[in-house]
């Protein structure tokens, strides 16, 4: 009841200051228009969802009538209610926004209407996964019928259905790319983890790890995968393969196949396949817990699934990446590389520091690793630096030999400085909380009077995180002082530099910065795009021999001419 009351009284302040600050006499027409977009948009998604719950509800009821006995008369009573209110409103609603988009064509553009599309389609398309995945189950005798998958298919189909002829009708498809994203990104997963249980579950009934059946058992994970990986491959190629594969790499594109493709392709795979060594090294040489090898082996099919599908989901994206680009090494290159070499550093940061507790776990037991979990922490230990250390020499190596090779481009790349701040802030922090955390524990048992070996071994993972953060730091902050007193002494470039294009301070201070030149500007009133300092800083490494220099803005990039005053 206080909740309720609330949750009423918030939303009631949060109407009136908005009302109060769309009639301000200082607002404008335009913050005027905002605001009554603001509620009619989120208006209309509210009712949308209550008339489709409501349908989905009558309809689950007509498919399935004796499931009233089970669901009770509350919730007939909600869907009735739902849909006698909704409906109605729905359409009033719906029909003043029609004559809105009609007749105003500034509404077709505005930023409520397309977040309004984006976000029922995205809601719908949440729950018609799960229900068209309920349904396929069904379907192959893994579950028992139920009226609302038939239901919720239907009635959440065709409100996506609509939503989506309307994205494309009403809104610039310029403005969908985000969405195309979030929708492959929902249908990427989706058929990742089927495509996972499936072939984990087709493993263990080959190798009678499962069920002796493959049809007709509920707990059938080979199935069940099954009816995942369908739905989502479906989403995905709508999505992906239709629609946002041809899309403009903008950054919400580049975001999509940067970092949840590539980054979150490399990091399944490095987590899994260092599961799967681990397992079986613990097994041949270490202390399993168990002389049942079915049982020690339960997870194993299903890692090394995600290890295949997360391996084949990097593969994929790391070769879109590079489709289409040129020889010239560019910032989107260089994102790849730090990121993946982050990602496996932290993989065998993890190593070292499960190394470190090992030597600690020994010298506080006075005994050499021999057995028990001694050896299985060094053995983990062992497993995340032979899987992360590699991957990571190869991605840095990567930026390195660039360094080596065209330094004023590389040292002046935002990526790389932005790697190497992260990594140097990462570390202190994680630094400071194992000093704050080993400092505690010592104290409290010199206080308890309990200082001894024990006290070295409760300190075993402050000591680690230190010693490895320490690691990290030190290494790295010996490249960035490398780097910038190269990136001072190395960058300069012609004496003079006119940039003729948008009026941009920044990117100017930073060219007079890296180049040591004078720098100054012609703003163009063309509408030209904005400037990139590091293609600009790279274009300039290439005429420290000319004492002046034009830069002018063009889509393919600037166009550097040399001239003479």
């Amino acid at each position: 009841m206080i909740g309720t009351l609330l949750v009423t009284l918030s939303f009631i302040l949060i109407v009136t200051v908005i009302v109060q600050a769309a009639r301000h006499p200082d607002a404008s027409p335009a913050d005027r228009q905002s605001t009554r977009r603001i509620f009619q948009y989120v208006l209309l998604f509210g009712l949308t969802m209550v008339t489709a719950v409501g349908i989905s509800g009558l309809l689950a009821r007509i498919m399935q009538p004796h499931a009233l006995d089970v669901a009770g008369d509350a919730f007939l009573a909600r869907s009735i209610a739902f849909t006698v209110v909704g409906i109605p409103l729905l359409s009033l609603v719906a029909a003043w926004i029609r004559h809105q988009l009609k007749n105003h064509p500034r509404e077709q553009g505005s930023t409520s209407w397309v977040l309004y599309v984006i976000a029922v389609s995205l809601v719908s398309l949440i729950m018609l996964t799960s229900s068209a995945s309920e349904l396929l189950q069904w379907a192959f005798g893994l579950t028992s019928f139920k009226g609302y998958f038939v239901a919720d298919t239907l009635v959440w189909g065709a409100v996506w259905g609509i939503h989506w002829r309307l994205s494309h009708r009403l809104v610039n498809v310029d403005r969908l790319g985000g969405y195309f994203m979030l929708g492959a990104f929902i249908g990427l997963v989706v058929s990742v983890v089927g495509l996972s249980e499936m072939l984990s579950g087709s493993a263990r009934f080959f190798f009678h790890l499962d069920q002796p059946t493959l049809i007709g058992k509920t707990s059938n994970t080979a199935l069940h995968g099954l009816t995942l990986f369908l739905v989502g491959a479906a989403i995905w190629l709508w999505y992906w393969l239709r629609h946002g594969i041809r899309t403009k790499r903008d950054p919400a594109w580049l975001t999509y196949v940067l970092l949840i493709g590539v980054g979150g392709g490399l990091a399944a795979a490095l987590t899994a396949t260092s599961f799967v060594f681990y397992q079986v090294l613990v097994w041949l040489i270490g202390h399993p817990g168990s002389a049942n090898a079915k049982e020690f082996f339960d997870s194993l099919p299903t890692a090394l699934s995600i290890a295949l599908v997360a391996g084949l989901v990097w593969w994929y994206h790391d070769a879109l990446m590079r489709v289409g680009t040129v020889t010239a090494r560019g910032e989107v290159e260089r994102i790849r590389d730090y990121l993946l070499a982050m990602i496996a550093l932290f993989s065998a940061s993890g190593g070292l520091v499960l190394l470190v507790v090992a030597g600690i776990q020994t010298m506080a037991t006075g005994t050499i690793v021999t057995g028990g979990r001694e050896l299985n922490t060094l053995i983990a230990a062992l497993t995340l630096l032979v899987v992360g250390g590699p991957t990571w020499g190869w991605f840095w190596s990567r930026g390195q030999r660039a360094a080596r090779q065209e330094p004023a481009a590389e040292y002046a790349s935002p990526t790389r400085r932005i790697y190497l701040y992260s990594l140097l802030g990462v570390a202190s922090i994680v630094a400071l909380a194992a000093l704050l955390a080993g400092t505690y524990f010592l104290i409290d048992d010199i206080l308890g009077a309990q200082l001894g070996l024990s006290t070295l071994d409760r300190m075993r993972f402050p000591i680690a995180f230190l010693v490895t953060a320490g690691a990290i730091a030190s290494y790295h902050w010996a490249v960035w002082a490398v780097q910038r007193k190269q990136f001072v002494n190395e960058m300069h470039g012609p004496k003079s530099v006119l940039l003729i294009g948008p009026d941009q301070p920044a990117v100017a201070a930073d060219i007079a910065k890296a180049t040591k030149s004078r720098v100054r500007v012609w703003v163009r009133t063309d509408g030209v795009g904005e400037w990139n300092s590091t293609d600009i800083i790279s274009a300039l490494a290439d005429c420290e021999t000319h004492e002046s220099v034009v830069v002018i803005a063009d889509p393919s990039g600037p166009r550097v001419i040399p001239v003479r005053r």
